[in-house]
């Protein structure tokens, strides 16, 4: 009887795992069959990928063969999703990253001078990636220009300048206040193992020294320049790859209008495919994930007149129809018409001309279903990006970006409830 109960405690405990959000699956292995993990956690809010989402991305990974590990994290609720994630990889050239802004984090603190001049000595040359090494042995470099080229050609004469004149034993007690859990992996750097979960620690402490450090934009602007995409996205990527015998890896922040983390580590030495297949199923997810709009509470006044526009709060920020805006502000002097070219596939404005559809849009006194997108815009023949929401099949821009956008005054009237557009 004793042994029944047992039986029926121990599976009431496993589904008590499974409901948790943790799902094991049985993956094939060459070598012996691994117990691969699947795990998702929402800390922050009620951001969270559909069951029917998770299973699609577990599916398109488990597609890939094994030695695969994914860590997604999106930035503003804290969300993740990792799976694999207790294998460990030679760790190839994605150290290069967070060593780089270990020295860029050192001259903002006044600890280096990225100007100094360093040369290329015959003992630093070295096989790989790069190009200083088919150069001419006593070029000289400056510290700022072997970031450079450690960050956008994954240079390992570059990297091996900076380890010899800021080494290893510096780095690591930096890299253990980001929050690693296996800092003894960091080894020698260049020759260390990783986790996907570290990388994931790494591209996030990335994240917050680009947004937080007075040196962030450099980084920032070099990791979006770096060869090898494997990650993809249509929109932008800050990224470092790594690439070795058994090593092909990718880190990066995708600044998609909803910003998410992105590592996937393999032992697919050059399975570009993988990646393609892995980063298109999870963008996907991020931005079919239904937000909730919520009818804004201002009214609306354009030049102290009331107009009759309903906005939505989404995530603490209000959103309305560019068109409606339009049409408001029609008979003053900050009037603009506002087309679909269906050639270019982008909303066109014009500022000064007058709008001229009598379309109307139908409100909602309720909450409605947001989806994250990203529009195209011309304004005056300007091509520009914009994060917004597709709202009912409407798209809807930030108030804030609209001010930018139109040249209009935009304030909000607390006493008063109000938004009110000078125009």
């Amino acid at each position: 009887m004793q042994s029944f109960f047992n039986k029926v405690m121990k599976w009431l405990l496993v589904l008590t795992i499974i409901m948790q959000g943790i799902a094991y699956a049985n993956i094939d292995d060459t070598e012996e069959n691994q117990l691969i993990t699947m795990k998702t956690d929402s800390p922050i809010g009620d951001f969270s990928w559909s069951q029917e989402g998770l299973k699609e991305v577990e599916k398109i990974i488990k597609s890939c063969g094994s030695g695969v590990s994914v860590f997604y994290k999106d930035i503003q609720s804290g969300y993740t999703y990792t799976y694999n994630e207790n294998q460990k990889y030679f760790i190839a050239s994605i150290i290069k990253a967070p060593y780089c802004m270990y020295i860029y984090d050192l001259a903002s603190q006044g600890k280096c001078d990225l100007n100094k001049v360093y040369t290329y000595a015959a003992r630093h040359k070295t096989d790989g990636t790069g190009k200083i090494q088919e150069m001419k042995i006593g070029k000289t470099f400056t510290l700022r220009q072997l970031l450079e080229y450690a960050i956008k050609y994954s240079d390992n004469v570059a990297m091996s300048i900076i380890r010899e004149n800021f080494p290893v034993p510096g780095y690591k007690e930096y890299a253990k206040k980001l929050g690693l859990k296996h800092p003894e992996d960091i080894k020698y750097a260049t020759n260390g193992d990783i986790l996907v979960s570290e990388a994931g620690v790494y591209i996030e402490a990335i994240y917050n020294f680009i947004k937080t450090n007075s040196y962030g934009a450099e980084l920032r602007k070099l990791m979006l320049s770096t060869t090898n995409p494997m990650i993809i996205s249509k929109y932008p990527v800050v990224r470092k790859y790594g690439w070795a015998d058994q090593s092909f890896h990718d880190m990066a922040i995708v600044e998609a209008p909803r910003p998410y983390l992105l590592c996937i580590l393999t032992n697919h030495d050059g399975d570009f495919a993988s990646f393609k297949k892995i980063s298109q199923v999870i963008e996907k997810q991020v931005l079919n994930n239904n937000l909730e709009a919520t009818p804004s509470p201002y009214e609306i006044n354009v030049n102290n007149e009331k107009k009759d526009i309903v906005g939505y709060d989404i995530e603490g920020s209000t959103y309305l129809s560019i068109r409606e805006v339009a049409r408001a502000i029609n008979d003053t002097a900050s009037r603009f018409s506002v087309i679909w070219d269906e050639s270019k596939q982008a909303i066109v404005m014009n500022l000064g001309e007058t709008y001229k559809s009598s379309e109307e849009i139908m409100h909602h006194k309720t909450s409605q279903q947001a989806i994250a997108t990203q529009s195209k815009v011309y304004i005056n023949g300007e091509e520009i990006m914009l994060p917004t929401y597709k709202i009912n099949g409407i798209t809807y821009f930030k108030l804030r970006d609209l001010g930018d956008l139109l040249r209009i005054q935009i304030n909000w009237i607390k006493q008063e409830n109000c938004i009110s557009i000078i125009g």
